[in-house]
């Protein structure tokens, strides 16, 4: 439990500083008929604890977007965006907010073990 708090920490580091750098539409617009709002895909940017057994000392959070139809395609358009396509420059936003904020995300788990181990004894 204590690493998977400590992984989250780092991931929400990782997280905010994405939806810094995620772009934003000029305007809302539709995708299959969905009505995606203007700013849709920084607020997709979320995090999710990956399960693992109970046995298991691993702890793993991932950094995504969410992408159903519900969410109007945020992941679709944020791969467009991080990759680019043909007709598109790539406009990334996760590997540079990955890149800026690995010394941080390192600091928070640190912090976070520490703090959590203490508390335990340990």
């Amino acid at each position: 439990k204590i690493g998977q708090k400590a992984t989250g920490a780092g991931a929400r580091v990782i997280r905010d500083k994405a939806k810094a750098k995620a772009p934003i539409a000029p305007q809302d617009y539709t995708v299959e008929g969905v009505l995606v709002k203007r700013g849709n895909l920084p607020k997709k940017i979320a995090i999710k604890a990956v399960p693992k057994s109970k046995r298991s000392m691993e702890a793993e959070t991932l950094v995504y977007v969410r992408g159903k139809r519900k969410d109007g395609y945020a992941n679709r358009i944020g791969q467009l965006q991080e990759f680019g396509t043909v007709k598109m420059e790539a406009n990334p936003f996760m590997r540079p907010a990955f890149v800026e904020g690995k010394e941080d995300a390192v600091q928070a788990i640190k912090e976070t073990l520490e703090k959590e181990l203490t508390k335990v004894g340990a």
